[in-house]
């Protein structure tokens, strides 16, 4: 059986998929499965060494021009896709626009029930998609949530208790070498959203407290404004900080893999760090960490203010914000010396 996945972004997102792909491959070893992706993110399912082949299309460029279902880039890459000639098409991404692209393939497309959806993602038109919808439990983390999915799709069993993201250090690494030899950290200092960002200062403290420790700490960023904040954490101590060049995702991970530890919020790059065992924490404000990957060799630590977790990823609506030592205020109790707590008691235990 030939068996096309639809999970196109985001990073992280991705990488919560993982899971139920290794599942599917371990009970089924003889299904060939390939993925649909965005472009931006095309080296990431390539990770998983249960992923058989990768496609993928530029889905901003063509949004923005209107042509994603009617361009010559989606009509070529429907072409490419139906000489594959799969059996069926899975969701697990739930979004109408990428479903309805690929219902063109004319072959049956597996999501979930019209009830899981309205509570997910509350789009009913892609149980209009469906040819066969599958019942959920989605108070589950999302990773659990794709595997009852291809589990139930295609009858086989699965223990909650046992994770396997299909990712090996070798995988990441491939032929890149690393050039750092002093123990080093990686601090994930930013997110996709302001209000799930560890307050900077709080940063600072934190890479003071690991240089005193003898540990090299590097700061990875994604856009310029990412690029000042590291560059802000590190200014007070350049001799035991690094803002990192600019660099692909696959070398950013190797980096990852290679590291003692990562310390970071709810994003991309701690995710996989989870899911590589790398030793890691994971700090949750305004989101949860129960829809977070399951930390294989971490710990999450969560806030307990009254109002967390909001799931407001931009802007923090608290009316009383100015009381509060540091922005934003669902982190004021996640101080570094509590961080650091925890990450001495996480590589005790890994060291055991």
């Amino acid at each position: 059986m030939r068996i096309l996945i639809i999970k196109p972004s985001s990073f992280g997102d991705i990488i919560h998929a993982f899971a139920a792909i290794s599942d599917l491959k371990k009970n089924n070893p003889a299904f060939e499965v390939d993925w649909y992706v965005d472009e931006q993110y095309k080296d990431i399912p390539r990770w998983n060494r249960y992923v058989d082949g990768v496609f993928s299309i530029n889905r901003k460029r063509f949004r923005k021009l209107n042509k994603l279902f009617f361009g010559l880039a989606a009509h070529r890459l429907i072409k490419k896709l139906k000489r594959r000639q799969y059996d069926v098409v899975v969701d697990l991404y739930f979004g109408f626009q990428d479903a309805s692209l690929l219902s063109r393939l004319g072959v049956p497309v597996i999501g979930p029930s019209l009830v899981a959806l309205s509570e997910m993602v509350q789009d009913k038109r892609l149980s209009n998609i469906y040819s066969r919808d599958i019942a959920l439990d989605v108070s589950k983390t999302l990773v659990d949530v794709h595997r009852q999915l291809l589990s139930k799709a295609f009858g086989y069993s699965y223990s909650s208790l046992t994770v396997d993201y299909g990712v090996e250090h070798a995988s990441i690494c491939n032929q890149r070498q690393p050039d750092e030899l002093a123990p080093y950290l990686i601090f994930v200092h930013t997110t996709s959203g302001k209000v799930k960002n560890w307050p900077e200062p709080y940063w600072q403290s934190l890479l003071k407290i690991a240089s005193q420790n003898g540990y090299q700490v590097l700061l990875p960023w994604g856009d310029e404004n990412e690029k000042k904040r590291a560059q802000r954490v590190a200014a007070e101590y350049p001799e035991k900080a690094r803002v990192l060049d600019k660099m692909p995702l696959g070398d950013l991970a190797c980096l990852i893999a290679t590291s003692k530890g990562v310390v970071g919020g709810d994003t991309g790059l701690t995710h996989i760090s989870s899911a590589l065992g790398v030793p890691t924490i994971r700090l949750f404000g305004a989101t949860s960490a129960q829809a977070a990957i399951p930390a294989a060799n971490g710990i999450d630590i969560s806030s307990d203010l009254e109002c967390a977790p909001c799931m407001n990823r931009n802007d923090c609506v608290r009316e009383d914000i100015e009381e509060f030592s540091v922005f934003p205020p669902c982190y004021e109790k996640l101080t570094p010396g509590l961080v650091w707590e925890k990450f001495l008691q996480l590589k005790g235990a890994d060291s055991e």
